[in-house]
């Protein structure tokens, strides 16, 4: 019989609990989120230098507003959720980090956010293989209207 880590062992269960509660954390998240109609959130995705950027553009914007970013680099779809859960409405501005985990999963992420402002670091090839290549990738004027 193998032995699990500790540390495998809460990896496994955090991510089943999560992936099970998944959709009412998305619920709670996009009904936030709607309620936080002053705060003007700031979506940073791409392959490569998210959470340097985000924690850049945190830095620089916090010397003038209230900012929340997102932790560390919590940019999976779950924790993206938890992030919006944990800004409040003091926060003027909120940066969070979004990921993406395969084709079409960061449309639910973008509708959640609905982002006042999108930067996109980096597309690397790595990022585009599920796709039907560069040309084929989605260009749209609103992140909201992904899917």
């Amino acid at each position: 019989m193998k032995r699990l880590s500790l540390h495998r062992f809460r990896q496994t269960f955090v991510g089943r609990v999560l992936k099970v509660i998944y959709p009412l954390l998305l619920l709670l998240a996009w009904v936030w989120r709607r309620l936080l109609f002053r705060t003007k959130f700031v979506a940073i995705t791409g392959s490569v230098g998210k959470t340097t950027a985000k924690e850049a553009l945190a830095l620089i914007l916090s010397s003038r507003f209230r900012v929340y970013r997102s932790a560390r680099n919590q940019n999976g779809r779950q924790l993206v959720c938890l992030n919006v859960l944990r800004v409040k409405p003091w926060h003027q501005i909120a940066v969070i980090e979004a990921g993406t985990e395969g084709p079409g999963t960061l449309g639910p992420v973008s509708r959640l956010l609905r982002p006042d402002v999108v930067l996109v670091i980096d597309v690397a090839q790595t990022h585009v293989r599920g796709t039907k290549g560069w040309r084929r990738l989605p260009v749209r004027s609103s992140p909201s209207s992904t899917g």
